[in-house]
């Protein structure tokens, strides 16, 4: 992933170029300007996926910029002193906002949620392309096809999975979790715990424990284990 560090002081160039050097290997920083002109230049011509960006720029500021960056696919992360930017950030597209001092635990976070926004449209894409339009689920003297969208969840049982589907009684097949999760569209389909697969469009309710849990449309509550979270609220909060 290709990034540039824009900042008026060089301390704060140096500081954000050694934290990517040492946390995030896979960005590669191909700029760093020290004004708003330069940096829209170098934006333009380079093309990056990530902006590593101050707010107050000399006499001018990070949204001087953003506003003449027509690209929604640059993720920003603003780093920045002042917490009263945060509002006016909300009207661009800002990925994450970090005060300063950095604290490398927020930096490292904020490049992995850039990390994942990058890849979604990917994702998604190739989702597109493959989705099936049935899952076939055998039984002992049958074998049933089931449209993708009408699956709630589906939960391991030893080597079988239980599958809940809208309108039925839950099937019991003779696959594991892990077989299901690899044919199940990932657009739709996200396993949020080592026992469970879900649906994101049948989600009503997430509830807000320590690692959280998802309420689904037939009324089951399903566990979050604490490695998915971040991605589950990725997927569903716009």
């Amino acid at each position: 992933m290709k990034a540039i560090i824009i900042d008026d002081n060089l301390v704060n160039i140096d500081l954000i170029a050694n934290l990517v050097k040492k946390y995030c290997p896979d960005v590669n920083v191909v700029a760093e300007c020290d004004n708003v002109e330069t940096a829209i230049q170098k934006i333009k011509k380079l093309k990056p996926q990530i902006l590593f960006l101050d707010v107050e720029l000399h006499e001018k500021t990070a949204f001087d910029i953003l506003a003449q960056i027509n690209d929604s696919l640059i993720q920003v992360i603003l780093i920045t002193a002042h917490e009263k930017y945060a509002i006016p950030s909300y009207k661009f597209n800002v990925t994450d906002y970090i005060l300063k001092p950095i604290q490398i635990t927020e930096f490292v976070a904020a490049v992995q949620k850039c990390k994942r926004n990058i890849e979604k449209p990917a994702r998604t894409v190739q989702s597109e392309e493959i989705e099936p339009r049935y899952i076939a689920i055998p039984h002992a003297e049958e074998i049933e096809m089931i449209e993708p969208q009408n699956i709630i969840h589906l939960d391991a049982k030893g080597n079988y999975t239980v599958i809940h589907s809208s309108g039925k009684k839950p099937y019991l097949a003779s696959k594991t979790l892990k077989e299901f999760e690899i044919k199940l569209p990932t657009r739709y389909f996200i396993r949020v715990h080592a026992s469970h697969i879900i649906n994101i469009r049948h989600i009503l309710k997430f509830y807000k424990s320590k690692n959280g849990s998802v309420q689904m449309n037939n009324g089951n509550v399903i566990p979050i284990s604490a490695n998915r979270k971040q991605e589950l609220l990725d997927r569903i909060i716009l």
